[in-house]
């Protein structure tokens, strides 16, 4: 279910993008959007939970718009 949520996203966003960049761009979202990706940013840069929150929403803001862009 979650990677047909983020695949849903990215088609949504750039539905022109080929099938190989549509589950790249899905996987990164998905780590970015995960605790893993939390934890591995509090544990190796030392952020707490909203500066990694902040960290992961910058980034995935910036994936989307590239994203569109690229529609």
């Amino acid at each position: 279910e979650r990677r047909k949520a983020f695949t849903g996203i990215v088609a949504e966003v750039a539905p022109g993008l080929s099938g190989a960049r549509q589950t790249a761009a899905a996987a990164v979202l998905q780590l970015l959007h995960s605790a893993y990706a939390w934890d591995s940013m509090r544990l190796h840069w030392g952020l707490d939970g909203r500066q990694a929150g902040d960290a992961a929403k910058w980034a995935i803001g910036i994936l989307l718009q590239e994203l569109r862009r690229k529609k």
